[in-house]
């Protein structure tokens, strides 16, 4: 690794900073949204827009953080509340930084499953859920994530184009651990819908780069929001007090806070500068794959439904490394987990070196893909990278190094 050219970029105040920051979320009168916008503001940005379709929440939400806060009432189902929205942040500011896209709704519930359900039963429950209730799940958990994205892509792009901030823009997607949850904690809509905003971000992710446009996700466990607020109220009877959780739900045993969901936000500036990763998963606690398990994969099977075997890693020590590398040098680069001979990845090395802004080859590249070793030595020879470091295989275990 070369090394730093100014011990200044190692500041945590540089590192995190979202000085004259222009932000954009939805879903944000109240829970994590409303987090995203405190972290926010008080850590310098300049102008943090909150949307949602209840004006008067808002407003109160507004006027509980600071005068930086602007509410927008937005219906991110409808196209055109979306145009308006936009209107209005054009007028305003003229651009954007950050669009984060976190409206979501819990959708029908599934129905309760005993020992002594019979497959009819089990069948009956979920058939007479409304279809309308299950598909509106979708339009705001899934669809409005898009379309939010498409109508403020201009906005993001003139951001870059302002260099109000040292970043590329950037597409921020909540979606929920529910996402990669096979059961049906939240119900059946909500989980399904969830992952498909996961891929989404997937898709933006790799669409996104060649306008220096970047898209990440982030996976969030049990948050105290209007949503999940009857589920608190039932752990809190089962584990005796409030934000207490049982252990077999989340091992640390209790909900995420006000600061662990800025410990996700904020990094994702300037740490984050070159990196466009699908999603964040596990960040119950806002610390990623750093609360990974050590272990083999059949002893995390061994454990039980609760401990989710992505959770596992081989060779602490070589996580360590690479999260070190990953924290301490913002010339890195994510490759996002994906087939080795998908197009993103074949030409990856020709669209880093287009990158006017990076003059040297990356420091780090770090994948997380079983079998991509050649890919891996291609990079290297091509000059892309100066080292190759595979994250380890959360799911296999296995790991690569170049």
């Amino acid at each position: 690794m070369s090394s730093q050219p100014d011990n200044a970029s190692l500041s945590a105040l540089d590192l995190f900073s979202v000085d004259g920051l222009v932000a954009f979320i939805t879903g944000a009168g109240t829970g994590i949204g409303l987090m995203f916008a405190k972290a926010l503001v008080k850590n310098g940005a300049a102008k943090v827009y909150v949307a949602g379709r209840r004006l008067e929440v808002l407003e109160k939400a507004a006027s509980s953080v600071g005068p930086n806060v602007i509410p927008v009432q937005c219906d991110v189902t409808s196209k055109e509340s979306l145009r308006e929205a936009v209107k209005l942040v054009e007028k305003d500011s003229g651009y954007l930084n950050l669009l984060i896209c976190n409206s979501g709704i819990t959708g029908p519930s599934a129905p309760a499953v005993t020992s002594e359900t019979t497959l009819e039963e089990w069948a009956d429950g979920n058939f007479s859920r409304d279809v309308n209730e299950y598909v509106d799940t979708f339009a705001v958990n899934t669809v409005a994530v898009w379309y939010t994205t498409m109508a403020f892509l201009k906005l993001l792009g003139q951001g870059n184009e302002k260099k109000n901030v040292t970043q590329q823009s950037q597409v921020v997607i909540t979606s929920s651990i529910a996402g990669f949850n096979k059961t049906s904690t939240a119900g059946w809509a909500y989980g399904q819908s969830k992952t498909a905003a996961i891929l989404a971000s997937k898709q933006l992710a790799t669409a996104l780069p060649r306008w220096n446009i970047r898209a990440n996700c982030i996976a969030p466990g049990i948050f105290p929001s209007e949503m999940t607020e009857f589920a608190i109220q039932q752990y809190r009877g089962e584990a005796g007090g409030y934000g207490v959780v049982p252990t077999t739900m989340i091992p640390l045993g209790r909900l995420g806070e006000e600061a662990d969901m800025a410990g996700t936000i904020l990094p994702g500036r300037r740490t984050s500068e070159h990196v466009s990763i699908d999603q964040l998963e596990g960040l119950q606690y806002g610390k990623g794959y750093r609360g990974c398990r050590v272990g083999a994969y059949k002893d995390a099977k061994q454990q039980g439904p609760q401990l989710r075997p992505r959770g596992w890693a081989k060779d602490n020590v070589e996580l360590s490394k690479t999260w070190s590398l990953i924290e301490q040098n913002e010339h890195h680069h994510i490759l996002v987990p994906t087939h080795p001979r998908r197009r993103e990845v074949q030409n990856l090395g020709m669209s880093v070196r287009k990158k006017s802004a990076r003059p040297q080859p990356t420091d780090v590249l770090v994948v997380n893909r079983s079998g991509i070793r050649p890919v891996m030595i291609r990079l290297l020879k091509q000059g892309v990278a100066k080292r190759c470091l595979r994250i380890p295989d959360t799911i296999s275990g296995d790991r690569d190094t170049a």
